[in-house]
């Protein structure tokens, strides 16, 4: 326990603040491009939900989730999950 202990706190002296970035409010043509579905299933994806998680919330099927994710991607002009989600951050979407 000892050991572990140790080990934390030489990460912990060797770590880096987060940078958090201010809210901005949201651009409305962004806004209007997302429904009320869409930034559900944002915050839910966000939120570390697996897609069949993600399905069984929304209700919808893992094949519809994919499609709405993708479609997410293609407004936002990401090619990742990951994009996506910093987009809607820096959007004020969320």
């Amino acid at each position: 326990m000892d050991a572990l202990a140790a080990l934390f706190e030489q990460v912990w002296d060797r770590s880096v603040p987060l940078q958090r970035h201010e809210r901005t409010e949201p651009d409305s043509d962004v806004q209007a491009a997302f429904s009320g579905e869409d930034l559900e299933l944002l915050a839910l994806m966000l939120a570390g939900l697996p897609d069949k998680a993600l399905a069984s919330q929304l209700g919808l099927s893992i094949r519809t989730v994919h499609r709405r994710i993708r479609r997410l991607m293609s407004l936002a002009a990401c090619t990742t999950r990951m994009q996506l989600g910093w987009y809607a951050a820096r959007a004020g979407l969320l």
